[in-house]
């Protein structure tokens, strides 16, 4: 499902992936440059936005967390080849720090929104973020 911007000039479509036209375009460019070790997607849900950023870096570690053990549970299911750790943990205790090392991208779709306090989590999860990240 894409969403469409009513700008004529600056047409934006946001899909599974991120966005399309002129945003997006730097989006992919920048994105299709990076090379992450860690990626952490907050809130994965039933992971399949998780297994697309799995797909796109095949040789990052890809991190699912989310507070709904269904959720993980169908995940799991769905992630036939076991390639990401899918984590149940409450977006609003979950630390970083628990990656083990620095985190290249952190995502999150539709999940932070929902946190109580969470522009006081945005502070800790960027000073996640690797040095480059």
């Amino acid at each position: 499902m894409s969403v469409s911007s009513s700008s004529a000039a600056t047409p934006v479509h946001v899909g599974v992936f991120g966005a399309t036209g002129q945003v997006g375009g730097v989006m992919r460019t920048l994105l299709a440059e990076q090379r992450p070790a860690q990626v952490v997607d907050l809130g994965c849900g039933n992971g399949p936005a998780t297994m697309v950023l799995a797909e796109r870096w095949p040789d990052a570690r890809i991190i699912g967390v989310d507070n709904s053990e269904a959720m993980i549970e169908a995940a799991t299911a769905h992630d036939v080849d076991g390639r990401v750790e899918w984590v149940l943990g409450d977006l609003a205790t979950w630390d970083p720090v628990s990656v083990g090392s620095p985190v290249d991208v952190i995502t999150s779709n539709a999940a932070l929104q929902w946190v109580d306090g969470h522009r006081d989590l945005l502070r800790p999860l960027v000073d996640a973020l690797a040095d480059d990240g």
